[in-house]
């Protein structure tokens, strides 16, 4: 809703006036691993945390996990990429509904967590879970299903309800 709004009436150079984010959904910073799981624009404050390790040069293993449509939409693919290259502790996954010819290096079809080797969801990693509802539901139970704490398992849901998890 904000970014449409944005969009609608708000012209280029227009000032506004904004705070700092606030909310219960940040990066946690100790020894452990990270595991980012996203789907569609769920990625977005999951970046931001990507890159705060980055800039802090912390070097516990991350773990990137992200579903869209396909490659073509899939934002911050190329940055991705590079922090990949860039820095051997991170490892990312991407699983598009339409896989495209010559892209062999991708997952098919939506997120499915049991694709990944269970190397890159350990049992004591700091876990973060963005995107609607259904999708943080299905990871959340996965997750609780392999022994992993509810306590180490972060989410922010980008839709229009609120999801209670226990």
């Amino acid at each position: 809703m904000v970014s449409n709004y944005l969009h609608q009436y708000f012209q280029q150079g227009k000032q506004l006036e904004l705070t700092a984010p606030t909310g219960s959904f940040n990066l946690i910073e100790n020894e452990h691993p990270h595991v980012f799981i996203s789907g569609g624009v769920g990625q977005t404050p999951l970046m931001a945390m990507l890159e705060q390790l980055i800039k802090a040069k912390g070097q516990n293993a991350v773990t990137w996990i992200h579903g869209c449509r396909n490659s073509d939409l899939h934002a911050f693919k190329d940055r991705l990429r590079t922090l990949e290259t860039q820095h051997e502790h991170i490892r990312c996954f991407s699983f598009y509904d339409e896989l495209q010819e010559g892209n062999s290096d991708n997952l098919p079809g939506w997120v499915d967590l049991a694709k990944i080797d269970s190397d890159h969801l350990p049992q004591k990693a700091n876990y973060y879970l963005c995107g609607p509802s259904g999708f943080i539901e299905k990871h959340f139970k996965y997750l609780t299903g392999q022994g992993i704490q509810t306590e180490h398992i972060h989410f922010e849901e980008f839709g229009p309800a609120s999801l209670q998890l226990n």
